[in-house]
């Protein structure tokens, strides 16, 4: 057991030094994190689902521990985080996507096991990774987003931990910690599942190219039996996920919000297929703001240098074959899994599997000339990658400063109403109001306004509670009354389109 303990301390020093040696990484990993997500640190505001959070601290961490998130809960009372503040979870945020970028380069610099790990390369992979648009609707869930990132954090671990552990299955550290990591990971975002399968399969395609290469020798039949090993702990983690998720839903009760995801069963099965082919098509493509044409020269090259390996006289070739065809595959394994096409904020190990394929492109060349030339393709992929996303940004900072502005011009027609400052009456919003901002951006959630939820008036209250107006919510059968008392009055910004009816404040916007 000291011996045991004695490898994890050194491993600890081993990262400890790669930080040291790669500082230029580091800085690159900084610059381009501040560069894509600074305006979350330097803009005050809060997304969608965040005033739940802020009106109703204990309920929100409540629904969370009811849906299978109970690591997202035990982070925020880990931390501290009570009650929100918006500016904290920013901040801490940016720190955890610099330290993911370090850790996630760290695992796979280690698993190419070069002797000289002091090199710019070790960038490659977490600019590409941090910069990629489809985690712009992940991360503008302040109310989340530093626990999501704690999880990549913790997700990058436990792929250490286990792929360390099939190669020296004797430190049993290693498994526990990487257990450990894996049932905290899940049970805080369960898109995480998905992205340590493809970070242990990339560690896996890693580990064969460096004994390919000669860089480190493996026991005899070892990418046969860590198949079964890495498979086997996964279904380890995942049971315990499982267990402690009972067990936390016993208490907090059950809820189905993750399960009704789940589209097998409750549409036609050809729907769910069509759907999955449709989101299959966007990753290949590179279709609409969020996916990459550059995904599919990677899985190209990939497969290509797969394939190419069936003709030497390299062994477990078809091992490495599988391992590279469900890696390529594997962006697409939750859309199966929940028979839908996915919504952006789930879809972790897209880009993940693009950054790790340039990061091999970069590695596998000798020729430092055709490195330099690759090194430049990257970072210019990772500026286009950060300029969209702070254009999406952009358009969330704007429209949260108009939905203020609307907020407080309705606040000032309410208190017109007589009704006093903290009116005792629900108020009740009928339709819907688009922000009027220009060159707009708008993702599934981003640059939405909240009043733009027509029929529901809770989200938008909410938003306006958070900004010290204190109304009430009205129930279900409040809303259907005011939309029926609706129908004669004008549509906003029309003196008439306020009024005080049969105990309802109601404002009309069409």
């Amino acid at each position: 057991m000291k011996s045991n303990a004695l490898e994890l301390k050194n491993d600890i020093k081993d990262f400890l030094q790669f930080s040291k040696a790669n500082t230029k990484s580091i800085i690159l990993i900084v610059i381009f994190t501040i560069m894509t997500y600074g305006i979350k640190i330097f803009n005050y505001s809060i997304s969608i689902d965040t005033e739940k959070l802020i009106n109703e601290y204990n309920w929100q961490l409540d629904t969370w521990a009811s849906f299978g998130r109970f690591g997202l809960v035990f982070t925020k009372k880990l931390f501290g985080l009570n009650p929100f503040n918006a500016y904290i979870s920013c901040f801490l945020m940016v720190i955890a996507m610099i330290i993911f970028g370090i850790t996630w380069s760290y695992v796979i610099s280690y698993f190419s096991f070069e002797k000289n790990k002091k090199s710019i390369i070790t960038a490659v992979f977490p600019i590409i990774f941090i910069t990629a648009p489809l985690f712009t609707e992940q991360f503008n869930f302040i109310l989340q987003s530093f626990e999501v990132a704690f999880a990549i954090i913790l997700c990058s671990i436990a792929v250490f931990f286990i792929s360390k552990w099939t190669i020296n299955s004797k430190n049993t550290i290693y498994l526990i910690i990487s257990l450990i990591s894996m049932i905290w990971g899940f049970g805080t975002y369960q898109a995480i599942v998905f992205l340590y399968i493809s970070g242990v399969l990339g560690c896996y395609i890693l580990i064969y190219i460096a004994n390919k290469k000669g860089n480190i020798k493996l026991e005899k039949n070892y990418f046969l039996i860590s198949v079964f090993k890495y498979l086997g702990t996964f279904i380890l983690g995942y049971v315990g996920y499982v267990i402690v998720d009972k067990i936390v839903r016993s208490f907090y009760g059950a809820s189905a919000y993750v399960d009704g995801m789940i589209k097998w069963g409750t549409e036609p099965a050809i729907e769910s297929i069509k759907n999955i082919l449709r989101y299959i098509r966007y990753g290949l493509f590179g279709d609409g703001l969020f996916y990459s044409k550059v995904f599919l020269v990677c899985i190209v090259f990939l497969a290509i240098y797969a394939i190419a390996n069936m003709f030497t006289k390299n062994k477990d070739k078809f091992l490495f074959l599988a391992a590279v065809g469900v890696f390529i595959a594997s962006p697409f394994l939750l859309a199966v899994y929940i028979g839908n096409g996915l919504i952006p904020r789930m879809q972790f190990n897209y880009q993940f599997v693009i950054a790790f394929i340039l990061y091999i492109l970069v590695w596998i060349f000798k020729d430092k000339r055709v490195k330099s030339i690759i090194i430049v393709i990257i970072l210019c992929i990772a500026m286009n990658q950060s300029y969209t996303v702070v254009k999406l940004f952009t358009s969330e900072q704007l429209k949260y400063e108009d939905d203020v502005k609307l907020a407080n011009q309705i606040s000032d027609r309410i208190e017109s109403l007589g009704l006093g400052e903290y009116p005792e009456y629900p108020v009740v919003l009928v339709g819907s109001h688009t922000s009027n901002i220009p060159n707009k951006v708008v993702g599934e959630f981003i640059g939405r306004s909240w009043f733009e939820f027509g029929g529901n008036s809770l989200r938008a209250i909410g938003f306006m509670n958070t900004l010290g107006y204190n109304y009430i919510e009205p129930n279900q059968e409040q809303t259907s009354e005011g939309y029926e008392l609706a129908k004669d009055m004008d549509s906003w910004p029309s003196t008439n389109s306020v009024q005080f009816k049969n105990g309802l404040i109601i404002v009309k916007f069409n």
